[in-house]
């Protein structure tokens, strides 16, 4: 993953810049701009994160039913949790899959869970419809709620306008992408 190598290439320099920058010719203790001890932890600790956040990445793909099931980008995410939080500031969007809809060139189905207050992981996942690219969000493009949950749960405009469907191809498949991890 490139942000991991950058990450690392990072903390790198963290631990050497002040070493070279900040010593005196003296072989005194650096001087200036450095890096303290707590700081290389923090970036070490970065570094854990960074991994087990690659880790389970991957072992979200593995759990995947459907080779065609999309890991969802952070952008994706945060964009339609804006949606959910319009209705309630307090529910959050936790995960989500994609699928490429079957019948329509430039549009993806989005499933996704949303947590609150007493709710439990899987009673309120909800669906969305992108003609944007959700997993590099290139093209963030029109969002639109498809299904029950996603109509309740967030401010996204209606999918009936555009004539979407939880029941067309695509649509079901990413739902059984979301229920996967949830298992």
């Amino acid at each position: 993953m490139i942000l991991h190598k950058s990450v690392l290439s990072l903390a790198a320099l963290v631990v050497v810049l002040p070493l070279l920058a900040g010593c005196s010719a003296s072989g005194a203790e650096p001087q200036g701009i450095g890096a303290s001890a707590g700081d290389v932890e923090a970036t070490a600790e970065a570094d854990t994160t960074e991994t087990t956040e690659a880790e389970a990445e991957a072992e979200a793909e593995a759990a995947m039913p459907d080779p065609n099931c999309l890991t969802v980008s952070a952008a994706t995410i945060a964009r339609i949790q804006a949606g959910v939080q319009g209705i309630d500031p307090a529910n959050t969007l936790t995960r989500a899959t994609a699928y490429k809809a079957g019948d329509r060139s430039d549009v993806y189905f989005i499933a996704g869970e949303i947590t609150g207050a007493g709710m439990e992981v899987g009673d309120a996942n909800g669906l969305w419809a992108t003609n944007g690219d959700p997993v590099t969000d290139e093209k963030s493009g029109l969002t639109f709620s498809v299904d029950g949950f996603a109509k309740s749960f967030s401010d996204w405009a209606d999918g009936d306008v555009q004539d979407l469907s939880a029941s067309e191809a695509g649509a079901e498949e990413a739902i059984a992408c979301l229920e996967a991890l949830q298992e």
